[in-house]
């Protein structure tokens, strides 16, 4: 997926502090921690929009493709895709969450798989490391071992 336009700064994953806000602006105040995904941009109008399906929006723009990203010192975003960090999170917490931890969450959520069931992952890395996490989370492993089968 090459940029539409170059220069562009890459980078999604970002997570940083609110220091300005647009004139009609209003959902994260100066100060708050926030992080921004894949998504940097869509309609909010359509009915892909409407389904939360932004991602398919004819409008849709990438963070670090479409606009610039989290490489940059200081970046633009919508507000409406930039998301509160909880306290208690810091940035190096919060930022894999962001696009890896959400498509591994995603992922495990839409396979239905259960406790017992064989979860196969393939490749491993950021979502990988990350679903295996929430795998043995949601199951209640109680071990620090984990059996993998080689293919």
């Amino acid at each position: 997926m090459p940029p539409p336009v170059l220069p562009v700064i890459p980078g999604h994953q970002a997570v940083g502090e609110v220091i300005a806000q647009g004139s009609e602006a209003s959902l994260h105040p100066i100060g708050e921690l926030v992080g921004v995904g894949w998504i940097g941009g869509a309609c909010g109008g359509c009915d892909l929009c409407q389904r939360g399906l932004e991602n398919l929006c004819p409008e849709f723009t990438a963070t670090g493709r479409d606009i610039n990203g989290g490489y940059a010192q200081y970046m633009v975003i919508d507000e409406n895709f930039a998301h509160k960090i909880p306290d208690g999170v810091n940035a190096q917490q919060a930022a894999p969450l962001l696009c890896a931890g959400a498509i591994g969450y995603r992922s495990l959520s839409l396979c239905e798989a259960e406790n017992g069931q064989v979860l196969g992952l393939t490749g491993f890395g950021g979502s990988g490391h990350l679903v295996l996490q929430l795998a043995r989370h949601y199951w209640s492993l109680n071990s620090d071992m984990c059996a993998v089968r080689k293919y």
